[in-house]
């Protein structure tokens, strides 16, 4: 609405309608300012900008380390008052989406989200919801098998070379990635898998096949389900009960191309994988 500004906008926060505005404005609620923010509150209002915010970074290919705008800026394009707006950053930073910039004209910028946050939160929910061996079976043997049958289709020789790094035995730690290192991975998926943690190097050429395959969800399910298996505390005897003769195995079909074998080969690993973790566990 080119020209119309309605009064009240920046004390409570107004977002309304869910379109963008002629004049580079957003609004997304519907009614008054009074009567959603009433209906809502200021909580709920800064969960919907947030999301929104969320929703068009997704749209422009997340692009990292790009900024949003000023404080400012963005008060002004959601139609949102300051304390609104503060609450939508404080939930974006949270979730890893964006920050805020500190010094002049720093404003809203654009994060990678950390992989390692969302495994924990997955895993501590996992334990809560008492997932049982079964559960993590099943999903991981379905994301797998979509993998492997994928690669046994179109691997090249790079890619098989990669495959056969990872059979090779790991020490914990020995192909662990360092905190500073993962930090610099995040975002970047393209290269060889790097095991953050003694139980992620034991799944080491599960996590390769996910990512040669292009597979980011069951990557991270996959070093969910190393946590699970692996309390901290057992770090020191790693590495070598989870190297699994079928690992070499899977390679070999993959690289014969026979995807069916090799989908098997690994549904039977990965049963192995979850009831020798849940004996190690209990």
């Amino acid at each position: 609405m080119p020209g119309h500004r309605p009064g009240g906008h920046h004390n409570g926060g107004h977002l309304d309608n869910g379109h963008h505005l002629d004049d580079g404005a957003v609004s997304l609620a519907v009614g008054g300012p009074g009567e959603f923010t009433s209906r809502l509150g200021q909580r709920t209002l800064a969960s919907r900008l947030a999301r929104t915010i969320e929703l068009e970074i997704i749209r422009r290919g997340w692009p990292v380390g790009e900024g949003l705008g000023s404080e400012a800026q963005l008060m002004e394009r959601y139609q949102v008052g300051r304390s609104v707006l503060r609450e939508a950053v404080r939930l974006l930073e949270s979730r890893w989406v964006a920050r805020p910039r500190p010094g002049p004209g720093g404003g809203l910028v654009v994060t990678a989200p950390d992989h390692d946050g969302v495994r924990d939160v997955a895993r501590v929910y996992l334990d809560f919801a008492r997932a049982r061996p079964e559960h993590l079976c099943e999903t991981w043997s379905a994301l797998e098998a979509v993998a492997v049958r994928r690669l046994s289709e179109q691997i090249d020789t790079a890619g098989l070379t990669r495959l056969r790094g990872a059979l090779e035995p790991t020490a914990p730690g020995a192909r662990a990635a360092s905190p500073r290192a993962r930090s610099r991975s995040v975002g970047a998926r393209s290269g060889p898998v790097t095991a953050g943690t003694p139980g992620e190097a034991s799944v080491l050429l599960h996590l390769e096949i996910a990512r040669l395959a292009g597979n980011p969800a069951a990557e991270l399910f996959i070093r969910v389900l190393a946590d699970l298996a692996h309390p901290h505390d057992e770090t020191e005897r790693l590495g070598q009960w989870w190297q699994h003769p079928l690992h070499a195995e899977i390679v070999d079909a993959i690289t014969r191309g026979e995807g069916a074998l090799a989908e098997h080969l690994a549904r039977s690993c990965i049963r192995r994988h979850v009831e020798e973790a849940t004996a190690h566990r209990h």
